[in-house]
């Protein structure tokens, strides 16, 4: 239903680049309580552990995962129902949102070593790469945001680990009613 949301409102203002840019103008705290976790973390790597295990709280549109390889830390978006068409602005809107934040919760100017979409080249591939600040690459076999694991260790800025362990409890709670709820409704539809 948001992915709707979003193609008919860039089509209505006549922006192809509408959630790229909307996203990139997020304020982290304005993703909720999930913002607020990430900003009470206390490295950028466990803000991202905990981006990726309680995002459920602000969409079930998509499952993130947080792999490791040797040098990269890759945060992977799939959709929760890989069927259904999610719309490029959405798409879009998600990944910028996700790299904006990731420059809001350090002090240091954090930027991914690569994005990549699974949606096709756009015209205007360089808008992509300024408005992320790295190299972007389309068409390929998942969306993820990529960061050197040299950067896990960076700390947030004014994280408040007790104000994470106070969040930590209904965020848990949300989660494991979305959960339920997305089970129940797929035993449902069975």
């Amino acid at each position: 239903k948001h992915a709707l949301l979003f193609e008919l409102a860039a089509e209505a203002c006549k922006e192809p680049y509408f959630g790229l840019r909307l996203g990139a103008q997020l304020d982290v705290r304005q993703a909720g309580l999930l913002g607020y976790v990430a900003l009470s973390s206390p490295t950028f790597g466990q803000a991202l552990q905990n981006v990726a295990r309680y995002h459920r709280v602000l969409t079930e549109g998509f499952q993130l995962s947080l792999e490791f390889d040797q040098h990269h830390a890759v945060l992977a978006a799939i959709p929760a129902d890989r069927s259904a068409m999610v719309g490029r602005q959405a798409v879009e809107f998600g990944t910028s949102a996700l790299v904006r934040m990731c420059r809001d919760l350090t002090a240091q100017k954090l930027r991914p070593l690569w994005v990549q979409f699974v949606l096709p080249l756009p015209r205007a591939k360089a808008r992509y790469a300024a408005v992320l600040n790295a190299p972007v690459y389309f068409e390929q076999p998942q969306i993820a945001v990529v960061f050197s694991k040299e950067v896990l260790a960076v700390p947030v800025k004014r994280a408040d680990h007790r104000l994470l362990r106070i969040l930590e409890t209904p965020t848990e709670n949300v989660r494991a009613n979305s959960a339920a709820n997305s089970s129940s409704t797929a035993a449902t539809a069975s």
